[in-house]
C-alpha cells in the first residue's frame, strides 16, 4: 500500500508499457494531493491500475497534460469485486482530471479508459474536453470518458462538483 501527499510524478515516458506516471499492481495507491502530470504510456499516461487486485483511490490531487494511446490520465482495467473490504480498480472521491489526452480512434479515454470497477462520490472533477491555444476542443480522446463494453460507473455517494465546476457535475 502506496499514499501520495504533495508528491509530483512527471516527464515519464513508457510509451510500450503501463502506467507512465505510475503503475499499480498487486496493490493499493492512495492520492489525496500532489500531482501526476506530462506522462506517456501506451496504456495510463497518468496512472494504470495493472492487475486484477490493484486499487487506485482518489481523494485530492491533480492528474493532467498526459498522453497516451488509451487513457491518458487514467486506465483502469482492474475488475476484481471486493476483498477483505477493499474494493479494487478506481475509486475517485476527490480531486481533478484534465488537459489528459489519448489517440486511439474508438476506446481513446483521454481522462479515464475504464475497463474495470469505476466508482465516484464526492468533489471528484473531471471536466470534459482539452484547451489548446485558448480554445476548448471536444471529442474522442480529449479528457473525455471511455467505458468498455459491459462496464459501468458507479455512484457511491452524493456528487459535490467544486468550485472551478461552476455547479455542474460531469460524469
Amino acid at each position: 500500500s502506496v499514499e501520495i501527499y504533495n508528491n509530483t510524478a512527471t516527464n515519464n515516458e513508457t510509451w510500450n508499457g503501463q502506467g507512465g506516471g505510475i503503475a499499480v499492481s498487486n496493490g493499493i495507491l492512495t492520492m489525496s494531493a500532489g500531482k501526476i502530470y506530462g506522462n506517456t504510456a501506451y496504456q495510463g499516461g497518468g496512472v494504470k491500475t495493472c492487475s486484477e487486485r490493484a486499487a487506485f483511490i482518489m481523494t485530492g490531487g491533480q492528474i493532467y497534460g498526459n498522453t497516451a494511446y488509451q487513457g491518458g490520465g487514467v486506465h483502469n482495467s482492474c475488475n476484481t469485486s471486493a476483498a477483505s473490504g477493499i474494493t479494487y480498480g478506481f475509486t475517485m472521491s476527490g480531486g481533478k482530471i484534465y488537459e489528459n489526452t489519448a489517440s486511439a480512434s474508438t476506446s481513446a479515454g483521454g481522462a479515464l479508459c475504464n475497463d474495470g470497477i469505476f466508482q465516484i462520490k464526492g468533489s471528484a472533477y473531471l471536466p470534459y474536453g482539452v484547451t489548446s491555444g485558448g480554445t476548448l476542443q471536444t471529442g474522442t480522446g480529449k479528457n473525455d470518458l471511455y467505458l468498455a463494453s459491459e462496464k459501468n460507473i458507479t455512484i457511491t455517494g452524493a456528487l459535490n462538483p467544486p468550485a472551478d465546476a461552476n455547479g455542474k457535475v460531469a460524469v
